[in-house]
């Protein structure tokens, strides 16, 4: 039976006979050859075939037989034209509907490419970003090794200078109560002199004023010279404690923006994700609009097979069954693309967290050091 309602050419299709009979009507069997242009035997083995289908009566001569078509054929054309003009409407507005529907494909096509772009350029931004940290934290360790020498360096004149102003302290204490005893000892001399009778005692205790005087005003002297330095060390311990802050303050700026450049990573990476779990809706979206259309173009070739067996060459849905092929075959290649992409995807967001858990662990060692530092200042 395929062999029979399959397209061949216009001079073997048997389909030719039964559309001679429909219009005619009656035909004697060497009429219809010669009307056809085919030989008794093609002919007459269309005949059998169609005979026992019951689509066609042969009446009269075994040589030359009369051919008509059969009741219960015609009833059946009638009942096939009256749903045909159903037909075709039902196939118009499913031609409609999936016109629509690759349309609206179409568009979610678009915008699953515009997303595409826009997460290309998001992972663009991300390796610039992390491109960009990894110079910083590079500059950042070369700042922190300069910060922590150069601490260390402040910490160790400041241990210095404390203890030249604990040695400064003691030797003008000492100097103080030499000069308090020198005092003493010459208000002791001066009451002696005026309870003194003898000249040469006074002349004695006079020279002994003038020593006490010499030497109360050198070690006043003296007592001056070291609490000016006293004072001087002072200033410079000041100062070195005002570089400490500073060096601290530059510390915690650093670590200030290793923490903004952290946030600004995990926040690009949060957008890189959203943008990849839309991607996936959005493929899932294609996929199932996809199915839809498949689905319907499915429905329409069962609806053009019925049809086709007498009305086969009025129908024109081939060029209609390409383009959705086409389409199939641009959809699956965009799959394989974006399936490529979420790969990559996956790929650097492993990267960027190996990334953050290396920041966070260079993090809490530059606290540990400025724990450590400090705790040494303080002994």
């Amino acid at each position: 039976m395929a062999k029979i309602y399959s397209p061949t050419t216009r001079s073997t299709n048997p389909k030719r006979l039964l559309k001679l009979l429909l219009h005619t009507g009656k035909l004697k069997a060497s009429i219809v050859a010669t009307t056809l242009s085919v030989d008794r035997k093609t002919l007459d083995g269309w005949i059998s075939e169609f005979r026992d289908m019951n689509l066609i009566k042969v009446s009269g001569s075994k040589d030359d037989p009369e051919l008509e078509i059969t009741k219960e054929f015609l009833e059946k054309i009638k009942y096939l034209q009256k749903r045909r003009s159903e037909r075709t409407k039902i196939i118009r507005e499913a031609k409609e509907e999936l016109r629509r529907k690759s349309e609206a494909l179409k568009k979610e096509h678009e915008g699953k490419l515009k997303l595409e772009k826009k997460l290309r350029e998001s992972l663009d931004d991300l390796k610039k970003l992390e491109d960009k940290l990894l110079k910083e934290r590079e500059e950042h360790r070369r700042l922190e090794e300069e910060l922590r020498r150069e601490r260390e360096e402040k910490s160790r004149e400041l241990r210095e200078l404390k203890k030249k102003l604990e040695e400064e302290y003691i030797k003008r204490r000492n100097l103080q109560e030499e000069i308090d005893r020198g005092k003493r000892e010459l208000s002791e001399v001066e009451r002696k002199i005026a309870t003194e009778v003898t000249e040469e005692k006074k002349g004695e205790l006079q020279e002994l004023k003038k020593q006490l005087e010499e030497r109360y005003i050198k070690n006043t002297d003296l007592e001056k010279k070291l609490r000016k330095r006293e004072e001087e060390l002072k200033k410079k311990e000041a100062k070195l404690r005002a570089e400490e802050e500073r060096l601290i303050a530059k510390q915690a700026e650093i670590l200030e923006r290793e923490d903004w450049g952290k946030d600004e990573l995990q926040e690009k990476h949060r957008q890189v994700i959203e943008m990849e779990k839309e991607l996936r809706e959005r493929e899932q979206r294609l996929r199932e609009r996809e199915r839809e259309i498949k689905e319907r173009e499915k429905e329409l070739m069962e609806e053009r097979e019925e049809m086709e067996l007498f009305f086969g060459d009025e129908l024109e849905l081939k060029a209609m069954k390409d383009e959705l092929k086409k389409r199939e075959e641009e959809l699956k290649k965009e799959e394989a693309e974006i399936q490529k992409f979420v790969d990559e995807l996956i790929e650097r967001r492993e990267s960027i967290l190996v990334e953050e858990e290396k920041l966070k662990e260079h993090a809490e060692k530059i606290q540990g050091m400025e724990k450590s530092m400090k705790e040494r200042e303080e002994k």
